[in-house]
């Protein structure tokens, strides 16, 4: 696939088609001494799947939130994006507890686009709106013929799919204890197998989980795993309610009504 790097600005990623095969191409201009010059990291995808996966990346990343969209003036609120900003920088598995409606996926997301990720997919993943019967073969996939109604050359699950980005498991305190279990294999060894399966699939995503359960409390009452819950809470956030944080509740006002006035 020709590409014309005058059009670059900043950074870009594309597919290149290199001898058959599919090359994930990331390119990123540098000057020096009044010279333009290119730098590229080339890495071959390794399934037939991975340019779908880089196609689904300009939809599942389109219109993200930053951390410029958690609109707060509130001062515990600030120092939390502060340190949701600083654990973005590194790539490790990221827990965020809170109450509903506290802005954990727009967290997540800010996160995502904060990190040397953001060129690459957020998959989004919600355990309570998933059948637990589907549940497994969504997130990790399946094989041809390992059940009546499986698709032709099987399925790929939202676990490869995130390959090089970043996978937000929301509600993660609902995830049943068999999945648990392999979520946790996931984190400790970077693998996956799909059901019927034989062949370990390496994968390289980053997690950052959510809830608004006390995990604690759950292990305790055994339906929650303890070893995953310490694999989880590596960088832990805790998000505020707004009943918390009275000082918000005017500048949201009037924010969202300015904004509302503008779009009349």
């Amino acid at each position: 696939m020709p590409f014309n790097f005058k059009k670059i600005d900043e950074e870009k990623t594309f597919i290149a088609r290199i001898e058959n095969r599919d090359i994930v191409c990331e390119a990123r201009k540098v000057e020096f001494s009044k010279k333009i010059g290119y730098i590229l990291w080339l890495k071959q995808t390794r399934r037939s799947y991975s340019r779908t996966n880089y196609d689904n990346n300009r939809i599942i990343s389109r219109n993200l939130h930053t951390f410029k969209d958690y609109y707060t003036v509130n001062k515990g609120v600030l120092e939390l994006l502060k340190k949701a900003e600083k654990f973005a920088a590194t790539d490790a598995t990221i827990l965020i507890e809170g109450e509903n409606g506290t802005g954990k996926e727009i967290l997540a997301q800010a996160i995502h686009m904060n990190s040397f990720r953001k060129n690459n997919v957020f998959v989004p993943i919600n355990m309570t709106t998933i059948s637990p019967n589907l549940l497994e073969s969504e997130l990790f996939g399946y094989e041809e013929g390992t059940f009546t109604g499986a698709l032709k050359g099987g399925k790929i699950g939202l676990f490869e799919m995130a390959d090089g980005g970043t996978v937000f498991i929301d509600e993660i305190g609902d995830a049943p204890l068999e999945v648990q279990a392999k979520l946790l294999r996931v984190l400790e060894e970077k693998r996956i197998r799909r059901i019927g399966g034989i062949e370990e699939i390496p994968i390289d995503v980053r997690i950052i989980a959510a809830t608004n359960k006390n995990l604690l409390e759950l292990v305790k009452e055994n339906k929650f795993r303890l070893d995953l819950f310490f694999r989880l809470n590596i960088l832990p956030l805790k998000t505020i309610p707004l009943r918390e944080r009275k000082q918000d509740i005017e500048y949201l006002l009037k924010y969202f009504i300015n904004v509302n006035y503008l779009h009349l």
